[in-house]
C-alpha cells in the first residue's frame, strides 16, 4: 500500500465485530479521516475542550497488589459475620404517634404471629394504622394506600412484614419485590418516617436458631442498599423468631423506640430473641491453612469461560482436578475458549465445555448424569445495576436467574453426589452493600443464606462474599469498581484470592467475606452519613465531642451563621464543589465549576446519591432523592442548600452569582 493509505481493521478472531468497527472508526478520525459521528452515535452530545493546555491528571486505578502478581499470604482478607448480644437499651420503652403497620394480604395466618405483633405495638403506645398489601398492587396503588393511612398526621414510623409474603416472581421472592415496591411507595408518598423490615427466622443469630429462610435473607441483602441510599428514612432490619413471647415483643418495642431519637437507631441489623438482644457484626478471621479445599476428581465451574471461572478452572487443574465441566451460555463458542481449552489440555486435564442455561433444570440434570461431578464452584452472574427507586421486576430476574436459579438448581440436583466442595461466589455487597446494587445484594444475601441451610443439614457448602478481583469478573463494573476503590476497597490479585478461595472453602464456616479493605478511609466514608454497628468491630469512628447529636452538621451551619448572606453562598458553592470533586474522584475542584451541569461532569445516578447523602450530612438539611438532579449545577445546588437554612428572607440580597443585590430607586 501506499505510504499515505491507513489500514485499519474491522475484523478479528475474537468476534466482537462492533467493538473493532467504532476502533477503526477512531483510528480514522485521528489520523484526519471525516466521520459522521452524528450517525453512528445519534444522542451524544458533543461538549467545549478547554483553550488551554491539557493538564494532565490520572484517572487509571492504582493496582492495590504486588506487580508481579505472586501468591502471597492471604492474612487480613478474611473476615466472617458474627452476632453479638447488645445490652444497655432502656427497657420498658414506649411508642407515640402514628405508626404504618405494612402487611401482606396472605400474612394473618392461623399461627397467631401477626396478632401478637400488632398488640405489642398497640400496647406499647403507638397508634396503629394498618395497611395491606396485595400482591397485584403496584407502586402508584401502594402510594395511595399508605399516603390514606397516613392522612395528614406526620408518621413516628413504619413496620413492614412484606418480607414474608409468599411465593416468587420466577427465581425473585414475592417478599424482595413487595419490600422494593413499599419502599419507593414510600418516598412517593412523601413518608420520611424510619421504615422497619422484619423478618422470622431468616437469620441464624444464635446456636438455638434454625436455618434461615433463604427468601427472607435476601431482604436482608436488600435493606442493606436500602440503608445506604436512603439513609433518612431506614429504620433497619428486625429478624423475630417463630414465635413471639411478651419479652420478645418488649425487645422489639425497645429497639424501635431507640430508631426514634434524633441519633438514630443504635442498632439496625439486629435479631430479637427471648434470651435478648443481637447485633450483627464483621470480625476478622484466620481460616486454618491446613484445612484448605484441594479439588480433585471432577470439577464443575459455572461461567466457566469468563474471567472468574477461567481462573478457577486454571487454578483448579494447577491444583489437582483430573475433569474440568466449564459452563456457560456460549460454551465452546464463547471469546477465548479454544486457548483456554489449549492450556488446560497442556496442565494434563480433561476439559468438557457445555453450553447450557442454568435455570434449564432438564439440561442441568442430563448434563450431571453424563459427568457425576466431585465438586462445584459457581461464578455465574449478571449485573443489572440501578438505583433502588428505578429497579423494576425485570432488573431483579434477569440478576437472580444467573445467580440465584443457577445455585438452587445445583443444590438439588448434586444432593446424591459426596462432594468435596460447593462453592458460591457471592458479593461484597451482599454482606455490606453498596448503593445502585439493590437486586445484586438481594441474589447474593440469599446464596449466604443457601449456604448455610446447607452447612445445616450436614452438606458441604460455602459461599464467599468477594471484594473486586483485579482484571474483571462477575461483577466488573467499571464506575462500580471505581467508587470501591476510592472508598477503601482493594483490587484482589487474582493468585491471593484463589488461595482466600481454598482456604475459606476448607473452613467450618458455611459464609465467608474475603475482600482487602483499608477499614479507616472504608469506614470513613461508609459512616459518613449513617453510622454502622455492623463495622463497629473493623472501624471505630473518631469520637465527636458533645455525643452523637452534635455531628459535622453543625460545623458547616456554625461556619455559616456567623457570614453575611454572600458569603454564607460563596462558602455553600465552595462546599458543594469540593463534594462533587471528592465523589466524582478528582484531587481537587478545578475541574467541578460552579456553573458546570453535573451531568457534564459525569454524575451518574449513583454518584448523585452519593453526593446528596454526603450533602444531608454536613448541611443537616433533609434533601430530596433528586436533590443533585433539580438543582444541575453546583450553584444550583448551593443556592436550594441556602433557601433551606436559612429560609427566603435573606434570598433576595442574593444574584444568582453570589454578589449582593442593590436597590435603584
Amino acid at each position: 500500500a501506499a505510504d499515505d493509505v491507513l489500514c485499519a481493521p474491522v475484523l478479528r478472531k475474537d468476534g466482537q465485530e462492533s467493538r473493532h468497527f467504532v476502533a477503526a472508526l477512531a483510528r480514522l478520525h485521528v489520523s484526519g479521516a471525516a466521520v459522521a459521528w452524528s450517525t453512528l452515535l445519534p444522542a451524544a452530545r458533543t461538549v467545549e475542550l478547554p483553550t488551554y493546555a491539557f493538564r494532565r491528571d490520572r484517572f487509571w486505578l492504582e493496582r492495590s497488589y504486588a506487580e508481579d502478581g505472586s501468591a502471597v499470604a492471604v492474612d487480613g482478607l478474611h473476615h466472617r459475620v458474627v452476632w453479638r448480644t447488645v445490652a444497655g437499651l432502656p427497657e420498658g420503652a414506649r411508642l407515640s404517634g402514628r405508626w404504618l403497620f405494612l402487611r401482606p394480604v396472605s400474612s394473618a395466618g392461623a399461627d397467631g404471629w401477626d396478632g401478637a405483633l400488632t398488640g405489642a405495638l398497640d400496647d406499647a403506645g403507638a397508634e396503629l394504622v394498618t395497611v395491606e398489601h396485595h400482591h397485584s398492587d403496584g407502586r402508584a396503588e401502594l402510594a395511595r394506600r399508605i399516603a390514606v393511612a397516613a392522612g395528614d398526621a406526620p408518621v413516628a414510623g413504619v413496620v413492614s412484614t412484606l418480607a414474608l409474603q409468599r411465593g416468587g416472581n420466577g427465581d425473585v421472592p414475592d417478599g424482595v419485590l413487595a419490600t422494593t415496591v413499599l419502599v419507593q411507595a414510600l418516598g412517593d408518598a412523601a413518608v420520611s418516617a424510619p421504615l422497619w423490615t422484619l423478618t422470622r427466622e431468616a437469620v441464624t443469630a444464635t446456636a438455638g436458631d434454625p436455618a434461615p429462610e433463604t427468601d427472607q435473607a435476601a431482604v436482608w441483602g436488600l435493606g442493606r442498599v436500602v440503608a445506604l441510599e436512603h439513609p433518612d428514612r431506614w429504620g433497619g432490619l428486625v429478624d423475630l423468631p417463630a414465635t413471639l413471647d411478651r419479652r420478645t415483643a418488649a425487645r422489639l418495642v425497645t429497639l424501635l423506640a431507640d430508631g426514634t431519637t434524633a441519633a438514630g437507631p443504635r442498632e439496625d441489623q439486629a435479631a430479637v430473641r427471648s434470651g435478648g438482644l443481637l447485633g450483627r457484626r464483621l470480625v476478622p478471621a484466620s481460616p486454618a491453612p491446613e484445612s484448605a479445599w484441594q479439588p480433585s476428581g471432577t470439577v464443575l465451574v459455572t461461567g466457566g469461560t469468563g474471567a472468574l471461572g477461567a481462573r478457577v478452572a486454571r487454578w483448579a487443574a494447577r491444583a489437582g482436578a483430573a475433569h474440568l465441566v466449564l459452563v456457560s451460555r456460549n460454551g465452546d463458542r464463547a471469546p477465548g475458549a479454544e486457548e483456554l481449552r489449549g492450556e488446560l489440555l497442556d496442565a494434563g486435564v480433561e476439559v468438557t465445555f457445555a453450553a447450557l442455561d442454568l435455570t434449564n433444570r432438564k439440561a442441568l440434570r442430563a448434563l450431571l448424569d453424563a459427568h457425576p461431578v466431585d465438586a462445584v464452584v459457581h461464578t455465574a452472574g449478571a449485573l443489572e445495576d440501578g438505583v433502588l427507586d428505578g429497579l423494576t421486576p425485570a432488573a431483579f430476574k434477569k440478576v437472580f436467574a444467573a445467580k440465584v436459579a443457577g445455585a438452587r438448581n445445583l443444590d438439588e440436583l448434586t444432593r446424591n453426589r459426596e462432594l468435596s466442595a460447593f462453592i458460591l461466589f457471592s458479593s461484597f455487597a451482599g454482606t455490606v452493600g453498596s448503593a445502585g446494587q439493590a437486586n445484586y445484594a438481594a441474589a447474593n444475601a440469599l446464596l449466604d443464606a443457601l449456604a448455610e441451610r446447607r452447612r445445616s443439614e450436614g452438606l458441604p457448602a460455602t459461599s464467599i462474599a468477594w471484594g473486586p478481583w483485579a482484571g474483571g469478573g462477575m461483577a466488573a463494573d467499571a464506575d462500580a469498581e471505581g467508587r470501591q476503590v476510592r472508598g477503601g476497597v482493594g483490587l484482589l490479585a487474582p493468585d491471593r484470592a484463589l488461595d482466600a478461595l481454598a482456604a475459606a472453602a476448607g473452613d467450618a464456616t458455611a459464609a465467608a467475606f474475603v475482600a482487602d479493605v483499608d477499614w479507616s478511609r472504608f469506614g470513613a466514608a461508609f459512616t459518613a452519613v449513617r453510622h454502622s454497628p455492623f463495622l463497629g468491630e473493623v472501624y471505630r469512628a473518631p469520637v465527636v465531642p458533645g455525643g452523637a447529636a452534635e455531628t459535622v452538621t453543625t460545623g458547616l451551619q456554625a461556619r455559616l451563621r456567623g457570614l453575611a448572606p454572600e458569603a454564607r453562598l460563596r462558602e455553600l458553592v465552595t462546599e458543594v464543589r469540593a463534594r462533587a470533586a471528592a465523589a466524582l474522584g478528582h484531587a481537587g475542584t478545578e475541574q467541578v465549576g460552579a456553573e458546570r451541569a453535573f451531568r457534564d461532569l459525569g454524575v451518574d445516578s449513583l454518584i448523585a446519591v452519593e453526593l446528596r447523602n454526603v450533602l444531608a450530612s454536613v448541611s443537616g438539611v433533609a434533601l430530596p432523592a433528586t436533590a443533585v438532579f433539580d438543582h444541575p449545577t453546583p450553584q444550583a445546588l448551593a443556592e436550594f442548600l441556602h433557601a433551606e437554612l436559612f429560609g427566603d428572607e435573606t434570598a433576595a440580597a442574593i444574584t444568582p452569582y453570589g454578589t449582593t443585590a442593590v436597590a435603584v430607586d
